[in-house]
């Protein structure tokens, strides 16, 4: 039988929170940012657009006229 000594302690979740505090709410503040960025597109209805997927994400394109598209 083997024995093992000095184990760290296993961290509770509690604990990793509070050790992690500042880097939580940093992302916090950066997700609420990009979000912004991301609400503040807006797209016209005058306008000719293509609408394509790029890596999970829906990117609009505005053309300059209908024979573009």
């Amino acid at each position: 039988m083997y024995r093992v000594y000095n184990l760290r302690p296993q961290p509770a979740p509690a604990n990793w929170a509070r050790d992690n505090k500042t880097l939580l709410v940093g992302l916090v503040f950066w997700s609420l940012f990009l979000a912004g960025i991301a609400g503040s597109q807006k797209v016209s209805s005058e306008g000719w657009y293509i609408v394509t997927s790029l890596e999970g994400a829906l990117v609009t394109m505005r053309m300059p006229s209908e024979k573009s598209c």
